[in-house]
């Protein structure tokens, strides 16, 4: 994610605190192509950052603005903006996340 690499330059934020403010929302939905797989790069996520916080939502769940926005599923958001339609892969979440605690295996 460009936003946390700027603000890490710019020295506002500590790694590990800006880890702690991510919340990641995945929308998935019955009968979904992509939505298994989504909750797979969910646990994923969720082992490898544990700093950031995993939600698997329903469309029309979550934030009112982001739930109305979802088009399609998967459907990812992180803090509340849609970073991702369908699903990413490791260098997407890399680059949303930065590096996974504990090594580089993939999703």
């Amino acid at each position: 994610m460009r936003q946390v690499g700027s603000m890490l330059k710019r020295g506002n934020h500590s790694a590990s605190a800006l880890m702690d403010t991510l919340r990641l929302d995945i929308y998935v939905e019955s009968g979904c192509v992509g939505c298994d797989r989504a909750a797979e790069v969910a646990d994923w996520v969720r082992a490898h950052y544990p700093g950031v916080t995993v939600r698997l939502l329903r469309p029309g769940e979550g934030p009112g603005e982001q739930a109305r926005a979802i088009r399609a599923t998967p459907s990812y958001f992180l803090n509340g903006k849609q970073v991702y339609l369908g699903n990413p892969g490791p260098e997407q979440l890399r680059a949303m996340l930065g590096n996974p605690a504990g090594g580089e295996s993939s999703p």
